[in-house]
């Protein structure tokens, strides 16, 4: 006996869990008695009962289920929406269906007033078989989700909007009711949506629109850059990519060799920052005019010659020849063209790799450099002469015009931005996994790039209140029919019967004739 019971306690605690996590499911409760009601062919509306009767004997009925402030945006995916109504009582065995529709408008209104039965229903719908929907005291479930799908696609449709389901009952051989708002567990309405996936890590999703999802995407941050979206400037293929390494082969501080990969990432981003990388020098000519400037924060791209000779304002980390085996690190800080890198960090040794951490407080630079077991195997510092700010990185970056040519080999791993610097984003369009657009500023620019020009302008529906007309309720339509039927067949019988004449009587025929097109047309509204 203990092995079902083991099998039931797993089924809770990895099964069951694993389920729920497949999506976020939000549950939408009746709360008055107004927005669950029933109404008979005779246009009588209840909204007070204990009980809403799904069918019976001899009465048709029209049922209406409001539930309010839904928590899902315009095209949300629904993945599974589930109507849970409670029956109290048991009755007789038999069979019987109703059929369940969605009201189609974007808010649907508090169900007090029988044309709000009679509005415009969704093409969706879903055909119930109740034959044992009842009790005692159990809860019967649906399962509806194209009719939410339907609503919630629609046009005006917002998140915190109400929406309701009609019920359309033909009287049968049966009889089944379930509990309101006015008694006792009113009906429940399980709505399960799965969140689209980000694309990445510094992908946060600010709201899904009309089935578009739109993300706020960070720059930078505390995450592994990937260099195969970087620049390239390379004519002399000497650089190649994956997504965690920039490689560098037979880099030559040379003449005239410009060499450099970067990328931008914002105005002023490089205020404050610390920079993390590995690298690993795979060979070295034995020659002291032999390096390689491994990363250099600047704001425009050229080779490290090229930046000194236009006075520019940059700081960069070099290695370069020491020994046989072996070479060292320096930190470069130059401002309006003069260079200092000061103290070296030596005796790094060529085909092992290091972490380098690079951080900018203030005018203050440091470089460390770390051995894998996170020893440190030495640091240099720079006091800058204002807080400069920055915008790019190239990682590597040639000498380009300097020296002759001395070769270095390796490549640069793992780089990371940690905190710090000035918040760079923009906001991006994606659509079933896809890409659409980027680099919006605004989420109401994305939104109207979706409207005017994914989608394009959509025809409003329209709306009676705002409209030249008002809709007639179907009551005063039919009583104006049953009042012109009867008032027409008066006359025809008059024109018949007082002093006749061939002509009062053609005039009398076609009047009760017509009397009685409009009595017959009353039947079919």
């Amino acid at each position: 006996m203990r092995k079902p019971l083991a099998i039931i306690i797993l089924m809770y605690l990895f099964i069951i869990p694993c389920v729920l996590a497949m999506g976020e499911t939000d549950v939408y409760q009746i709360q008055n008695g107004e927005d669950d009601v029933i109404m008979t062919e005779t246009l009588a509306l209840d909204t007070d009962g204990p009980y809403i009767i799904l069918k019976d004997y001899d009465i048709s009925y029209k049922i209406g289920l409001r539930f309010t402030n839904i928590n899902i945006s315009r095209g949300e995916t629904i993945t599974e929406a589930i109507l849970s109504v409670y029956c109290k009582y048991d009755f007789p065995n038999g069979t019987g269906t109703v059929t369940i529709y969605g009201l189609k408008v974007a808010d649907a209104p508090v169900l007090d007033d029988p044309e709000d039965l009679n509005g415009p229903l969704t093409e969706n719908y879903v055909i119930w078989n109740i034959s044992d929907v009842k009790g005692p005291d159990k809860w019967h479930n649906v399962t509806i989700t194209p009719i939410i799908q339907e609503i919630v696609n629609q046009y005006g449709w917002e998140n915190g909007n109400s929406l309701a389901l009609i019920i359309l009952s033909e009287k049968g051989n049966i009889r089944r009711q379930f509990t309101s708002a006015d008694y006792m567990n009113p009906a429940k309405l399980y709505i399960t949506i799965t969140p689209p996936t980000p694309p990445e890590a510094n992908y946060e999703l600010i709201q899904t629109y009309k089935g578009y999802e739109i993300y706020n995407v960070t720059i930078g941050g505390d995450m592994i850059e990937d260099f195969t979206t970087w620049t390239e400037y390379d004519p002399n293929n000497r650089l190649s990519q994956n997504s965690t390494a920039s490689i560098y082969e037979n880099l030559v501080k040379g003449s005239n060799v410009e060499v450099w990969l970067n990328k931008t990432y914002g105005e002023g981003y490089f205020d404050d920052f610390q920079i993390e990388f590995y690298e690993k020098v795979t060979d070295c000519y034995s020659s002291t005019s032999t390096g390689v400037h491994l990363l250099v924060v600047s704001n425009i791209t050229d080779s490290f010659y090229d930046l000194d000779e236009a006075e520019e304002t940059y700081i960069s980390v070099e290695v370069t020849y020491q020994t046989s085996g072996k070479v060292k690190a320096r930190l470069w800080k130059v401002e309006q063209g003069t260079a200092i890198f000061g103290t070296e960090i030596q005796n790094l040794n060529v085909n092992e790799k290091y972490k380098f951490v690079l951080n900018k407080t203030d005018t203050t630079v440091t470089l460390k450099v770390y051995d894998l077991s996170n020893n440190l195997i030495g640091s240099v510092s720079h006091n800058l002469s204002e807080d400069y700010k920055w915008n790019l990185l190239m990682c590597p970056d040639s000498w380009g015009g300097y020296g002759s040519g001395y070769v270095m080999s390796g490549y640069i791993e793992n780089l990371k931005i940690v905190g710090g610097g000035v918040s760079s984003w923009h906001i991006e369009i994606w659509y079933n996994g896809s890409q659409i657009n980027e680099n919006f500023t605004s989420l109401d620019d994305a939104i109207n790039y979706i409207d005017n020009v994914l989608i394009g302008p959509e025809e409003e529906p329209y709306n009676p209140e705002v409209g030249g007309y008002e809709v007639i309720p179907r009551r005063i339509v039919k009583l104006s029919f049953l009042m012109s039927g009867l008032g027409l067949m008066m006359v025809g019988l008059i024109a018949i019967s007082y002093k006749p004449t061939l002509v009062r009587a053609i005039m009398g025929i076609l009047m009760i004739v017509l009397a009685m097109g409009l009595l017959i047309h009353l039947t079919q509204i």
